[in-house]
C-alpha cells in the first residue's frame, strides 16, 4: 500500500512559530531592533527631552541592555511559558499570546528602566505608559517578521513526501501518431513527458538511470489516448507523473515539481497550478 502525505504550510496559522530557529531568530531580531529603534529615534522622552542631548557610550549600553531584556523576555514567554498556557496554535490564540507578550516585554523593561534610575519613576501611570509604548516597538519587528515568514510560506506553499512507497504495478502505453512506435512502462518507471519539436521525448528510470525515447507525437496525442489519474499536464511543454513528486514549493504564479531520480524541478504554470493542487490533495486523500 502506498502511504502519501501531503502538508500544506497554507491554512496553519503562523506554522512558522512552531520552528525554534524561527522563533529565535524572531527573537534576536526583535531585540536588535529594539535597540537601533531607542537608539535612533530617542522616543518616549528616554533622553528627559534635554534638547542638548548627546549620545555616549553609557546611553548606547542603555538601550542595548533594553535589546537585551526584550530578547530574553520573550525567550521565557515562548519556551517556558506558552508550552504550557497556550496548547492550541489559531490566529486567535497567537494575537493573544502577542499581547501577553508584549505586557510581560514591557514589564521588564520599566523594572530594568527604573533599575537604573534607582526606582525614580515606579509608578503606575508610567508602567501604563510603558505597555503601548514598548508593545509599539515589538509590533513593527515583529508584524515585519510575521509578513516576510507568510511570504515565505506562499513560496513554499507545499511539501510532498512519500512514505514507504510499493511499486505501482499499473502500466501505461504510449504510441506514436502512426501508431508504429510504442513503448510500455510502469508508474514506478515514467518519470515526464516533454515536447520536442514534432516528438514527445519520455523520460524514465531504468537500471539506475534516467533515460530518453523520443516518439512522433504532441502532448495532447499523448493525453488524448492516455487516460491516468497520475499523468497531468503542468506546462505546455511538460506532462508529469505525479507518483514520482517528491516536493512541491512555490505560489500561485507558479510551482516547482521535484522528482524521484530528478534533480532539477518540473515548472508549473499558472494555468495549471489549481489543477495540480487539487490532483495532489485528492490523490493523497485516495491513494
Amino acid at each position: 500500500m502506498t502511504t502519501r502525505q501531503l502538508k500544506s504550510q497554507m491554512g496553519k496559522p503562523l506554522s512558522y512559530l512552531k520552528s525554534a530557529r524561527d522563533k529565535w531568530l524572531t527573537i534576536l531580531i526583535s531585540g536588535i531592533f529594539c535597540s537601533l529603534f531607542l537608539l535612533y529615534f530617542k522616543p518616549f522622552g528616554i533622553t528627559n527631552y534635554d534638547p542638548n542631548f548627546q549620545i555616549d557610550l553609557e546611553f548606547v549600553l542603555v538601550v542595548f541592555f533594553a535589546g537585551l531584556v526584550m530578547m530574553l523576555s520573550l525567550a521565557f514567554t515562548e519556551f517556558v511559558l506558552r508550552p504550557i498556557f497556550i496548547k492550541n496554535w489559531t490566529y486567535a490564540n497567537a494575537i493573544l499570546w502577542f499581547v501577553v507578550a508584549m505586557v510581560f516585554v514591557s514589564s521588564a523593561i520599566f523594572l530594568q528602566y527604573n533599575w537604573l534610575g534607582n526606582w525614580h519613576d515606579l509608578r503606575l501611570s508610567s508602567y501604563l505608559n510603558f505597555i503601548p509604548n514598548v508593545s509599539l516597538i515589538g509590533a513593527f519587528s515583529v508584524g515585519a517578521l510575521v509578513l516576510y515568514f507568510e511570504y515565505k510560506g506562499v513560496k513554499s506553499a507545499y511539501v510532498l513526501s512519500l512514505n514507504d512507497r510499493e511499486a505501482l504495478s499499473e502500466k501505461i502505453q504510449f504510441s506514436s501518431e502512426n501508431q508504429k512506435e510504442q513503448l510500455v512502462l510502469g508508474l514506478d518507471q515514467l518519470l515526464y513527458l516533454e515536447s520536442e519539436d514534432n516528438y514527445v521525448a519520455i523520460y524514465f528510470y531504468h537500471n539506475d538511470k534516467v533515460e530518453k525515447v523520443l516518439i512522433r507525437n504532441s502532448l495532447k496525442g499523448v493525453l488524448n489516448e492516455v487516460e491516468n489519474r497520475w499523468l497531468l499536464q503542468c506546462h505546455r511543454s511538460f506532462l508529469v507523473n505525479l507518483n514520482q513528486v517528491i516536493h512541491v514549493s512555490g505560489n500561485n504564479h507558479g510551482l516547482e515539481l521535484k522528482l524521484n531520480h530528478l534533480k532539477k524541478p518540473l515548472p508549473v504554470s499558472r494555468k495549471y497550478v489549481a489543477e495540480i493542487r487539487e490532483k495532489l490533495e485528492a490523490l493523497d486523500s485516495h491513494p
